[in-house]
C-alpha cells in the first residue's frame, strides 16, 4: 500500500516563512493545540466567508433577497474569540453592514459572471506533496477566462500591486491551471470593507516560476529538522500562542 503525500497549503507555508517554530507548533507537534487560541479575527473571517458562500450557492442576487442574507449572518454568527458581549456585537454589525453593501454591488454587476464554485478545495501533485488550497470563489467569464477570487474580511483598500504580490493568490492560480489547464486565468481580491476589487493577470513564465520556487519550499519543509530549531524573537512574537514555548530557551531573546 503506498504512503499517502504530505499536504502543503499556502496557509502553512506562509507561517513557515514567517517562523519555523510556529509552524512547527501549529502542525507538527501536537502539543501546541492545547496554546492555541480563538481569534476574533479569525472566527469574522471565517463566518464572513461561510455566508457568502450560502449566498452565491442559492443563486446570488437573483434569488436570495437581502434580509435572507443578513439573516444567515445571525445562522452562522460565533463568538468565539471575542472577548466581550460587547465586541463580539460590534464585529456582528460590522458583518451586516458589509454584507449589506456587498448585496447592493453584486445587483449592480451588468454582466456576472458564471460562478462555478464557491470554498472550493484543489489538490496539485508537486511531486513529495500536494498543494492544497481552499479557494473562495471560481468565476468563469463569458469570454472563457477563469477568475479566482479571493475575500479578505480585514482590508478596506486592495492594490493590483497587492493582487500580483500575494502568496497565497500565487498558490490559488496554480490550483486553478491544474484544473483548469487550458483557459486563462485572472487573479481578483475583494476587500469586503471597502468593496474595493483589484484584479491582475499573472504572466505564464512568472507562474512557472513561482510553482519551481513552491516546490523547492515544500520540499524543505518537509526535510528540515525543526524539533531542534532555535527559536528567534521577530515582529510577530508578542502575538504568537507559543511565546511562553520559545521564552523556555535561554537564548530566544538574545537573538
Amino acid at each position: 500500500m503506498s504512503q499517502r503525500k504530505p499536504t502543503l497549503s499556502p496557509t502553512k507555508m506562509i507561517m513557515y516563512l514567517t517562523c519555523p517554530v510556529k509552524y512547527y507548533w501549529t502542525y507538527l507537534n501536537p502539543l501546541g493545540k492545547y496554546y492555541l487560541r480563538a481569534r476574533k479575527e479569525l472566527t469574522f473571517g471565517a463566518t464572513l466567508h461561510r455566508v457568502l458562500q450560502d449566498f452565491h450557492e442559492a443563486g446570488g442576487v437573483e434569488q436570495v433577497q437581502q434580509e435572507t442574507l443578513i439573516a444567515k449572518l445571525e445562522e452562522r454568527w460565533s463568538e468565539a474569540g471575542f472577548e466581550t458581549k460587547e465586541q463580539a456585537e460590534t464585529h456582528k454589525t460590522l458583518g451586516k453592514e458589509l454584507l449589506h453593501a456587498y448585496f447592493e454591488q453584486q445587483i449592480q454587476v451588468e454582466v456576472p459572471p458564471k460562478i462555478l464554485y464557491t470554498e472550493k478545495m484543489l489538490r496539485y501533485d508537486m511531486g513529495r506533496f500536494v498543494l492544497l488550497g481552499r479557494i473562495d470563489r471560481i468565476d468563469e467569464h463569458a469570454d472563457g477566462s477563469i477568475e479566482v477570487v479571493d475575500y479578505k474580511s480585514g482590508r478596506s483598500t486592495v492594490t493590483e500591486e497587492q493582487v500580483y504580490e500575494d502568496f497565497a493568490m500565487r498558490c490559488y492560480l496554480l490550483l486553478a491551471r491544474a484544473h483548469f489547464p487550458e483557459k486563462p486565468l485572472l487573479a481578483s481580491i475583494i476587500a469586503l470593507r471597502s468593496g474595493e476589487q483589484a484584479r491582475v493577470i499573472l504572466p505564464e513564465a512568472e507562474l512557472n516560476e513561482f510553482e519551481a520556487q513552491t516546490r523547492l519550499l515544500g520540499e524543505e519543509m518537509l526535510d528540515r529538522d525543526l524539533e531542534t530549531y532555535l527559536p528567534r524573537r521577530i515582529y510577530a512574537c508578542d502575538d504568537c500562542d507559543f511565546l511562553k514555548l520559545c521564552q523556555r530557551n535561554a537564548e530566544f531573546d538574545e537573538n
